[in-house]
């Protein structure tokens, strides 16, 4: 039997020197880690193109379908990879952002069951034989951009052309959180403040102003909310039993039902830490969120914008605290 060997990140395997980046003609950037990524492409751009040069010769490349499909932009982007620069001896850089055609199929979904009525040569196999055959021999570099999210199950497929050629090619450059998101979520969930507060601040410092953090609080808190329900002895006291709860109450998305993640350890997670509050901490927790829900993406007619670190950071500080503190 075949053993599957661990793809090991770029932060792991140790970042490639500007002389590497500058003799490679293909990246394939994926991962959790959106400021690493993007800090990644502005360095493989810097090793290719000089800021005077960019004008003419750098192109970024995205579809407009929803979900964004490889097959709606396949031929500006060979067409594009292509062109030579005007400019002896400059290179043009492309870089493709996210097309559904380098993520794993939810199952359900049409693309999943398709099966057998696949095209035969689909539009990630026409991209990766230009790649591997073409692109050597042209004056441009190709970026692709394939943001993760772990947690709703958004991951890369490995059995997709173009990400197995660049794992072949030595081209793949994956850059996770390393587990900060994770580890807070573990500190705040044990009512470890002091951790849980350092763990946060790591994570911002990583997310920028992105949104990200304040909506996974509120989501989290939802399934720590539908485990203490589960288990607290409320259900009995209703005459409703588990199955109907799981059945009847809670969402169908797999995501969003603590009773539907995948792998068994993240509920199992939840159940366990379930034990570490009461429903009215959690329940009042919910609802002194709203500000931060309301101010995670601020509007331009919002005439006040409260400090979201500040105010997560005494949330986090309350939600850890005990009735006996």
């Amino acid at each position: 039997m075949a053993v599957q060997r661990k793809t090991k990140t770029t932060a792991e395997r140790g970042a490639p020197s500007p002389a590497a980046l500058a003799r490679a003609k293909f990246f394939f950037l994926c991962g959790d880690d959106e400021p690493a990524i993007e800090k990644f492409k502005s360095e493989i751009v810097s090793a290719h193109l000089s800021p005077d040069n960019r004008d003419t010769n750098y192109l970024e490349i995205g579809a407009e379908s929803s979900p964004p499909r490889l097959s709606r932009v396949l031929g500006d982007l060979l067409a594009e990879l292509s062109t030579t620069s005007f400019l002896p001896d400059v290179e043009r850089v492309v870089v493709l952002y996210p097309v559904q055609d380098f993520y794993e199929a939810k199952r359900g979904s049409k693309s999943a069951a398709k099966g057998s009525e696949r095209e035969k040569t689909t539009p990630s196999e026409v991209l990766a034989n230009f790649i591997e055959q073409d692109l050597p021999r042209l004056s441009s570099v190709l970026i692709i951009i394939a943001p993760e999210d772990y947690e709703r199950f958004k991951r890369v497929a490995t059995s997709n052309p173009v990400v197995a050629l660049a794992q072949r090619m030595g081209a793949f450059h994956q850059f996770r959180e390393q587990g900060v998101q994770f580890a807070f979520f573990d500190a705040l969930l044990a009512r470890r403040a002091d951790e849980a507060l350092r763990l946060w601040r790591e994570w911002l410092s990583r997310t920028g102003n992105s949104p990200k953090p304040y909506v996974a609080l509120a989501n989290q808190l939802r399934l720590l909310i539908q485990a203490k329900t589960a288990t607290s002895g409320i259900l009995e006291k209703r005459n409703v039993t588990r199955d109907r709860y799981i059945e009847e109450f809670l969402p169908k998305d797999a995501e969003r039902n603590v009773f539907a993640l995948r792998p068994e350890w993240r509920r199992d997670k939840y159940l366990r830490a379930a034990g570490n509050f009461s429903l009215v901490e959690l329940l009042d927790a919910y609802e002194r969120l709203e500000p931060l829900q309301k101010y995670a993406i601020p509007l331009a007619s919002d005439p006040v914008v409260p400090d979201r670190a500040l105010l997560a950071e005494i949330w986090i500080m309350e939600f850890c605290a005990r009735a006996t503190d």
